[in-house]
């Protein structure tokens, strides 16, 4: 068996390469894929960015890395429109170990001069100072300090502010990640396949450093118009990516968290045997034994996914509104 990417034999000392990569909860892996080299170059690069850049949408429903079912154990800062801050634990809880930032004012400039700093006991003070001072300076910090517990209107305010969660997108960095992952599906479901020659633009564009010089709008688009899909399910929030053989041609479609639809061009020069193949896995649900978490190679009609033209390649406003729509199916 050989790499996928880079045709180097693989051996028993290979490692298990994710087919959708583990920081957004997929599951299934397998040794038969990459080598261990081009998994190193991947996670320093291409995988790191795209768990960087899905991070918000896993704190807002609390979903777990793959196989370790692990929920996210750090928080993250959001801001308000005013400037002012919270920090969030998984699930959007307001995390009251570290200091609550409300912006009271600002003068004529448009700069911060008055702040409200709240902490959950003296021993933030420090801390908490170090932030009012940073953002005001000197004077004008109000520090409220409860006694032992967060009082509750602390959560009642944050609950009232309108917090802005970073979701960000880099689309030449998303663009090969979701290659990548739908590559590797075909991988280690037609192990054959990967070797054609139709595929060499797609390795030299997942394999490539930074930007590159592939233009990623040749392999992705985002779905503009999302027609009414009947895709296999787990629940609210799947992951759902498949790849088959057309007319030349090699696609790819990718829905996240349930909401966020892309359409890949794999290959516009196949001339390999016809293929499907599909994953589904849930990021929230339980785990074997108690739920459904995962299908491998479920049933879905290539005709009825939308063709690769129809989408656009440069927008990115219709990522934030699938983030959006995922935001109010939440509940947050």
């Amino acid at each position: 068996m050989k790499c996928i990417y880079c045709s180097k034999n693989l051996t028993s000392e290979t490692r298990q390469e994710h087919v959708l990569q583990d920081a957004i909860g997929g599951r299934w892996k397998s040794p038969r894929i990459v080598c261990n080299d081009c998994q190193d170059f991947f996670s320093k690069t291409i995988d790191g960015q795209l768990a960087d850049q899905m991070m918000p949408f896993k704190f807002m429903i609390n979903a777990k890395s793959g196989l370790s079912g692990r929920s996210i154990n750090r928080s993250i800062q959001v801001f308000d429109e005013k400037g002012g801050f919270v920090w969030l634990k998984a699930g959007c809880v307001v995390d009251d170990t570290k200091p609550s930032v409300e912006v009271l004012g600002r003068n004529a400039a448009g700069e911060v001069d008055f702040v409200n700093v709240t902490v959950r006991d003296m021993a933030q003070k420090g801390h908490a100072d170090a932030v009012a001072k940073s953002l005001v300076g000197e004077n004008r910090i109000r520090m409220e300090v409860p006694a032992k517990q967060l009082p509750p209107e602390l959560h009642q305010r944050a609950e009232d502010r309108v917090f802005m969660m970073p979701f960000r997108f880099e689309q030449p960095y998303l663009a090969r990640a979701l290659a990548k992952a739908c590559f590797n599906l075909i991988g280690v479901v037609c192990q054959e396949i990967p070797f054609c020659e139709g595929f060499v633009r797609l390795k030299q564009f997942v394999l490539e450093k930074g930007l590159g010089s592939l233009p990623y709008w040749e392999f992705f688009k985002y779905l503009v118009a999302e027609p009414e899909l009947r895709l296999p399910a787990i629940g609210a929030f799947d992951h759902f990516i498949c790849a088959y053989s057309g007319v030349g041609t090699c696609d790819a479609f990718v829905r996240l968290w349930g909401e966020v639809p892309f359409l890949l061009r794999l290959s516009s020069s196949y001339d390999g045997p016809d293929f499907k193949c599909s994953y589904l896995v849930s990021p929230v649900a339980a785990g074997d034994g108690v739920g459904v978490r995962q299908v491998k190679n479920p049933d879905f009609d290539p005709a009825a996914l939308p063709c690769f033209e129809v989408g656009d390649f440069d927008a990115g406003n219709l990522y934030l509104q699938a983030a959006r729509r995922f935001t109010e199916k939440s509940g947050l």
